[in-house]
């Protein structure tokens, strides 16, 4: 079965929506929803493989037993205990994500080649860690502030069972949107298909699938050429594209992700966060960061740098922690020296435009000027596109051999291939649009009322009946 884009998903899908609003009624039950979705998500994996089953239930028992510890010292009145649990807790949760994603690179440094490195670099990945794991922290340490007192009143089997279904909850535990924990245990309860708004659903699901299926499954053609390590003679406008084009890929691929999980959700009658707000309008890497994979966002922030202090400890500390949480997200997407080089480099800016203050993002300014604004637009755009080289291309060696010949190659500037970077232009020009629709409707101007919508849903399904593009793996699947 292949994941959220394959005709096998949507049957399953469809088998569960029936399965979770009509056997409550025949049977009578409460509860059934939750073990329901329990056992959606645990299938799911096992059907892709068992392993990555086994994998997601493990963490699911591994945190139960520390959610029981944790409310046996609630209830003794031991806070000093229960938050020592939680520690414990979080620490075993990242050693686990650790081992599996990170102890090869670390062996290779510290053993080099050999039978213990070649052992570590064959571990399987188990699908989805990343999320999970993330998502196993935010409970604990959700719990440790004192939330087990509600939970209390539900019982064992229901509080079990809802430490399950968010683990398991098959609609984000693969790749997000992070959830935490206190905003979607108060949703676990019945749900009547009445209640879903279909409307809701039908526009994130067109919204997503066309975003994968049309626009990043057909613009990754088109992207290929990044995968090369030395790019002497190639053109500069043809790299320039390219890494346009990838900056628009990702964005189509990870955003249609979310979309489609956000309506899988709601028509269970969840609700989970944005992810994403029009990311490609921000005018400085602040702002990117704040529309942006927002749940990752929010969560690096709420669980590490207000650990640190966040900006309470001065400008200097600030910084500090900013440069601290880059490093942490860049390292989390994986095992690799680009990923954490690409995080310091978005924390390099992040701590130059704190440093900056208002010259370099605009903070101070009621209104600004709009080709000031634009160019500012611009000017983000062209950074963060830069810095996904670094997640496409094969290490940073590519990555600065491509920069360099941006810079250095134009007397190959016409040894370009015209069809190849039309195509690639017109597949970005969904995403662009996406964003200037938005900004239209933002400002006032245009697009007044919602009427207008249809007319972009009406094309967009036209777009999935005739033009999706070679079926792929969504990227953020192996992070």
């Amino acid at each position: 079965m292949g994941l959220f884009d394959s005709t096998s998903f949507l049957i399953f899908l469809c088998v569960v929506a029936l399965l979770y609003y009509l056997l409550p009624i025949l049977l009578k039950k409460d509860g059934l929803q939750t073990l329901i979705l329990i056992g959606a998500g645990v299938s799911l994996y096992a059907c892709l493989d068992v392993f990555y089953a086994l994998s997601l239930l493990g963490c699911c028992l591994i945190n139960e037993a520390f959610v029981i510890v944790m409310y046996r010292f609630r209830i003794k009145g031991n806070d000093r205990a229960r938050k020592a649990a939680a520690g414990i807790g979080i620490a075993v949760n990242v050693l686990i994500l650790f081992f599996f994603k990170y102890s090869g690179l670390f062996s290779l440094l510290i053993f080099g080649d050999g039978e213990l490195t070649s052992f570590f670099l064959g571990l399987p990945l188990p699908l989805g860690i990343s999320f999970y794991t993330f998502h196993a922290v935010s409970m604990l340490a959700d719990l440790s502030g004192g939330t087990e007192a509600e939970e209390a009143e539900n019982g064992f089997w229901k509080r079990s069972a809802g430490v399950f279904c968010y683990l398991t909850f098959f609609a984000n535990s693969v790749s997000g949107p992070v959830t935490k924990y206190n905003d979607f245990r108060p949703q676990i309860r019945r749900h009547f298909f009445k209640e879903v708004d279909l409307k809701k659903v039908f526009e994130y699901l067109v919204l997503g699938y066309f975003f994968k299926l049309c626009v990043a499954n057909n613009i990754q053609n088109y992207t290929i050429d990044l995968t090369e390590t030395d790019f002497s003679g190639k053109s500069p406008i043809t790299i320039l594209v390219q890494m346009f084009a990838y900056s628009c890929q990702i964005f189509a691929d990870f955003a249609g992700y979310s979309y489609i999980a956000i309506g899988i959700a709601l028509l269970f009658g969840y609700r989970l966060p944005k992810n994403f707000d029009f990311p490609y309008i921000s005018k400085s890497i602040t702002e990117f960061w704040k529309r942006w994979h927002i749940s990752l966002s929010s969560w690096l922030k709420q669980y590490i740098y207000f650990s640190l202090g966040g900006n309470r400890k001065g400008r200097i500390r600030t910084c500090i922690n900013l440069m601290v949480v880059m490093l942490v997200g860049g390292i989390w997407h994986g095992a690799d020296w680009k990923y954490l080089l690409w995080g310091a480099l978005h924390g390099l800016f992040l701590v130059l435009e704190r440093m900056g203050g208002h010259l370099m993002t605009g903070r101070e300014k009621k209104k600004e000027n709009a080709l000031l604004s634009f160019v500012r637009m611009i000017v983000s755009f062209t950074i963060v596109s830069w810095l996904w080289l670094f997640f496409k291309m094969n290490g940073y060696g590519a990555v600065l051999s491509a920069t360099k010949q941006i810079f250095t190659g134009w007397r190959y500037m016409m040894v370009i291939d015209t069809t190849a970077i039309l195509m690639a232009c017109f597949y970005m020009l969904p995403v662009f649009a996406f964003h200037a629709v938005y900004l239209a409707g933002r400002n006032g101007k245009w697009l007044k009322g919602e009427n207008w919508k249809y007319f972009f849903y009406g094309a967009m399904l036209l777009a999935l009946l005739l033009n999706r593009g070679t079926s792929s793996a969504f990227i953020y699947f192996q992070y």
